[in-house]
C-alpha cells in the first residue's frame, strides 16, 4: 500500500526492535492541544505603495521643461501645478482652435443670414442648406481643437482665459491629479522630454499594499476580505489591521504559491515601501481541531503525515489534514485527536 494513497486519519504501522530503541533513537512525544479559535493563518508580507492611489506623470506632449515647481519628497494636493513645459505644439493648437473659433463666427453668421433669406424665399433652400452643413462643419472643428488642449493637460479655467485673451504661448502646465507625496522626480529644467517620459511618480500614502505568498497547501485558508493584522519588529508594540482584497486567480509555478494582496491604512504614515512583517489572516469562521509542534509534521509528496505512538516500540504514521502551519505550531482539523500522542 503506498503511503500517498491514505486517507486523512488512516496510516502505516512501524514496529521498532524493542521499547528501548525509539528512545535510543530520540524521538519525543507529546499529547495535542485542544483549539477552537478563529481559523488563523500566519505568513511573511511585504509593504508596497498602493498602485491604485500612484499616478506617473507624463507629458503628452513633447517640449522642454521650463520650470519646476516641487520637489522630491514634497506632499501635493490635487491639480496643484508641478512642472510647466514650452511646447511648439501646444502653441500650434492654441492657434487652430482661436483660427476655429474665428471661422465658427463666420460661418455662424452666414448661417443665420442665409435662413432668414431662405424663410423670405429670397435664397434657393439649397444655398441655405450648405449654409447650415458649413456651420455644423465649423462647429465640430471648434469642439475637436478645446478638446485637443484638454487633453494635452490645459484645465477649462486655463482654456477659457486662452480664448478670452487670444493667447498663442507655448506653456502647458502639468498638474497633480491628486493629493500624495512625489517619490520619484527625474524632471530637470531646460531638459527636453517627450511623449511617456516620466517626470514625477505621486502616491498617496494614506494607504499601503501588503503582499503575501501563500503556500499551495495553505490556500483554502485564505478568503477574499479576510480580516489582516501585521506587526513589524521595526515598528514594535503597533499593530495594523486590514483586510484581503485580491487573490491571484493562479499558483506560481516556480514557488508553488498563491499572490495575495491586503490593503493596510497608513494615516501616520509609519508603513514605508519594502518593509517586511509578520501576518495574521484571520477568517470568518471558526475551526476545531487539535495544535501539534509544527516539526513534528513529516511533508511526503505534498501530503502532510504524523507519527502516533501506539505502544512504546510501536509506532503509527498517519495522513491528516492541516488547518494552517506557523514556525512553532501546525493546526490538526482530521486525523489525530487530543487523545492521541
Amino acid at each position: 500500500e503506498l503511503i500517498t494513497d491514505l486517507e486523512f486519519g488512516e496510516g502505516l504501522k512501524i514496529r521498532f526492535e524493542s521499547a528501548s530503541s525509539a528512545y535510543k533513537a530520540g524521538v519525543l512525544t507529546d499529547k495535542p492541544k485542544t483549539v477552537s479559535n478563529p481559523s488563523e493563518t500566519t505568513l511573511l508580507g511585504r509593504v508596497s505603495y498602493n498602485h491604485n492611489e500612484l499616478a506617473r506623470i507624463t507629458p503628452l506632449t513633447v517640449g522642454v521643461i521650463q520650470e519646476v515647481n516641487v520637489k522630491l519628497g514634497a506632499v501635493v494636493e490635487k491639480d496643484q501645478i508641478m512642472v510647466t513645459l514650452l511646447s511648439p505644439e501646444i502653441a500650434q493648437a492654441k492657434g487652430e482652435l482661436l483660427s476655429a473659433l474665428s471661422d465658427e463666427k463666420s460661418k455662424e453668421k452666414q448661417f443665420y443670414r442665409d435662413r432668414k433669406l431662405s424663410n423670405k424665399n429670397i435664397t434657393p433652400l439649397q444655398e441655405f442648406e450648405q449654409s447650415q452643413a458649413n456651420y455644423q462643419i465649423a462647429v465640430n472643428t471648434t469642439a475637436t481643437a478645446k478638446q485637443t488642449l484638454l487633453n494635452f493637460g490645459l484645465s477649462k479655467s486655463e482654456l477659457d482665459a486662452m480664448i478670452n485673451t487670444k493667447s498663442i504661448s507655448s506653456k502647458l502646465s502639468i498638474r497633480s491629479p491628486f493629493h500624495g507625496t512625489i517619490i520619484e522626480r527625474n524632471a530637470v529644467i531646460g531638459e527636453s522630454v517627450g511623449i511617456g517620459d516620466r517626470l514625477f511618480t505621486v502616491v498617496d500614502l494614506n494607504s499601503m499594499w501588503l503582499d503575501l505568498s501563500v503556500p499551495e497547501y495553505q490556500v483554502n485558508q485564505v478568503d477574499k476580505w479576510s480580516s489582516i493584522v501585521a506587526s513589524f519588529d521595526v515598528l514594535p508594540g503597533m499593530l495594523f489591521n486590514g483586510s484581503i482584497d485580491w487573490i491571484s486567480p493562479s499558483i506560481d509555478e516556480h514557488t508553488r504559491t498563491l499572490k495575495v494582496r491586503a490593503v493596510l491604512k497608513n494615516s501616520d504614515l509609519k508603513l514605508k515601501d519594502g518593509m517586511f512583517g509578520d501576518v495574521t489572516i484571520q477568517r470568518r469562521e471558526f475551526v476545531s481541531g487539535v495544535s501539534v509542534p509544527s516539526e513534528a509534521l513529516q511533508w511526503i509528496d505534498g501530503d502532510q503525515f504524523l507519527f502516533n505512538k501506539l505502544a512504546d516500540d510501536l509506532y503509527e504514521i498517519r495522513k491528516v489534514a492541516i488547518n494552517s502551519v506557523s514556525d512553532d505550531q501546525a493546526i490538526i482539523t482530521s486525523g489525530i485527536s487530543a487523545s492521541d500522542e
